[in-house]
């Protein structure tokens, strides 16, 4: 990678951050593959889920070990109900990255949807263990009820 490469590739993962997406292993990737992160997740946040999967997949064709891609790809398929997909997803996503809280948390959403409550508890515990308080309150109080 050239300085023109890692500059460009510093300045995309500064403004993932900012918008709270870690890039998982942002200085192996490729600068398309980062713009392809940015444009997936802009299209994810703004409810383009079929575009943002299509992007997010390309992606892994290519780095089919990023955990961030695996995870987003997860969340979508669990929004369309694709549970099975979904929990495979994200638990390949935790299989690279097995101390991120954020997919740990994505995971007992997704186990939320088939109302295994346990196996939910036991993420969202798992999540709170590596980033305390990282849960919002939307998130345990469903169990409550």
């Amino acid at each position: 990678m050239n300085r023109a490469q890692r500059r460009q590739s510093a300045k995309t993962t500064k403004k993932a951050r900012k918008q709270g997406v870690a890039l998982t292993a942002a200085a192996n990737l490729t600068s398309d593959v980062m713009r392809d992160m940015e444009t997936a997740v802009g299209f994810h946040q703004a409810g383009d889920l079929t575009r943002a999967a299509g992007l997010y997949q390309s992606v892994l064709d290519r780095y089919p070990d990023l955990p961030d891609a695996l995870n987003f790809l997860g969340i979508i398929a669990g929004d369309m109900g694709q549970t099975e997909k979904a929990l495979a997803l994200v638990a390949r996503s935790l299989s690279l990255d097995p101390a991120n809280a954020i997919y740990h948390n994505n995971y007992g959403n997704i186990l939320r949807q088939i109302e295994d409550f346990d196996g939910v508890i036991k993420a969202y515990q798992k999540a709170v263990k590596y980033v305390p308080g990282h849960l919002e309150e939307r998130s345990v109080w469903p169990l409550a009820a």
